[in-house]
């Protein structure tokens, strides 16, 4: 009984090691090589934080729509919306602009964009995104109640057919054993 406890535990410990901690595959799609983080001057962009998602702004129907349907409740100023509009006046005729949402909290930390796939049929630009989760790969972990978010928007070139973007969020545990570095 004894060994089989013993053989049960080590079994249990094996697992535990085989979590697959580089936040995972890529979305399904052809990879995108050119986009570049946008920079406002004026900041402040606080919309549809503390969730994970996605918008993609092409013209400047599309930024009144974004700020009118994520921003307008929140404290992003008018001038960010201007911002928008000045940068959509810049893009190629294969270039957009998605904005993403990506949550954070106490268990949720620091985050990095590991590219953009464009789906097959060219209508979908996904952004993959890896994030520290301290509970991925553990079965306590302990974390604080704090809830925050950030926003970030990049220039993704060569989608001309693109109306809609996604975001793919890859777990992983900073302080586990295959964890990826994050870019930047």
């Amino acid at each position: 009984m004894r060994g089989a406890i013993i053989l049960l535990g080590a079994l249990a410990l094996g697992l535990v090691g085989c979590v697959d901690n580089s936040g995972g595959d890529p979305p399904d799609g052809a990879e995108i090589e050119e986009f570049t983080r946008l920079s406002l001057d004026s900041g402040g962009l606080s919309c549809f934080l503390f969730e994970d998602g996605a918008a993609l702004v092409r013209d400047a129907d599309d930024v009144q729509a974004f700020y009118d349907g994520m921003c307008a409740d929140t404290q992003a100023p008018a001038m960010v919306r201007d911002e928008f509009s000045e940068a959509v006046d810049g893009l190629a005729d294969d270039e957009v602009i998605v904005v993403l949402s990506i949550q954070s909290s106490g268990c949720l930390g620091q985050h990095g964009v590991f590219g953009f796939f464009l789906s097959e049929d060219e209508q979908t630009v996904t952004a993959w995104v890896k994030r520290d989760d301290a509970t991925y790969g553990v079965s306590q972990p302990s974390c604080t109640a704090d809830l925050s978010g950030s926003w970030e928007a990049w220039i993704v070139s060569g989608v001309p057919n693109a109306t809609e973007a996604s975001v793919l969020i890859g777990p992983f545990n900073s302080n586990l054993a295959g964890a990826p570095d994050l870019p930047g």
